[in-house]
């Protein structure tokens, strides 16, 4: 008759299934607040963007000379 070595005990088997679970539903809730983080992190970086080529879009216009500015307006698109 020949013994079997197992890896885990049989008798132990829930135990590990149990904490293998906990491990999962943990990864589970840290991978979903970290994208949360991510997508709040995103929206912060274009909301940024955005207003950083609307300050270029006035600078460059005050920047402009009038009768260029007027003109510029004029020209059909």
């Amino acid at each position: 008759m020949s013994e079997e070595k197992h890896i885990i005990e049989p008798q132990r088997m829930g135990l590990w299934v149990a904490v293998a679970f906990a491990l999962a539903l943990l990864a589970l809730a840290l991978s979903m607040v970290n994208m949360k983080r991510s997508s709040e992190s995103m929206l912060i970086t274009q909301t940024e963007i955005l207003v950083l080529k609307q300050q270029m879009q006035d600078l460059h216009k005050d920047a402009m000379p009038p009768t260029a500015a007027a003109g510029q307006s004029q020209t059909p698109k």
